[in-house]
């Protein structure tokens, strides 16, 4: 069975991903991968792997192509694409070959995150989406009038 689970954060694009990322930290994943990567897929036509070798200051892509909103460059760069609207996926790390992959939709004052958990064993699962509810319920105490902040599906 694939589980899904969505969560809203509101804000615009930058600070909504800042906030993922500070979840994504709570709960042991790190936006970075074991060689210091940041791996996003980028939709051209084809599915593409767009990387962003922060320490070394470049942009490493499988194949050579024009993306012209993509940035090269520091962790502002990467940043600035997120919020130019060019990056709508990512995978978080906890370790080799162990990944969340994120994908995002903008909408009027919120971004609405999915996490796919394929991969996962019951456990790992289990302690994943524990955590995400403990931010959630925290990042959102005094709020009122969200409606759905999180929800958890099947396939």
């Amino acid at each position: 069975m694939k589980f899904d689970c969505e969560i809203k954060i509101i804000g615009n694009e930058k600070e909504a991903f800042c906030h993922m990322v500070d979840l994504m930290k709570d709960i042991g994943f790190s936006l970075f991968d074991h060689n210091g990567v940041i791996v996003s897929l980028v939709f051209d036509g084809d599915h593409n792997v767009a990387q962003w070798n922060v320490p070394k200051n470049e942009m490493l892509d499988k194949r050579p192509r024009d993306l012209t909103c993509l940035n090269k460059g520091s962790i502002d760069d990467f940043y600035r694409d997120i919020g130019n609207g060019c990056l709508k996926n990512i995978q978080f790390w906890r370790e080799l070959g162990h990944n969340l992959f994120v994908t995002w939709q903008v909408k009027d004052s919120y971004v609405l995150y999915e996490i796919g958990l394929d991969g996962w064993n019951k456990e790992e699962s289990i302690q994943i989406v524990s955590g995400m509810v403990r931010f959630i319920l925290e990042f959102y105490k005094g709020a009122r009038d969200l409606d759905n902040v999180f929800s958890l599906s099947t396939e």
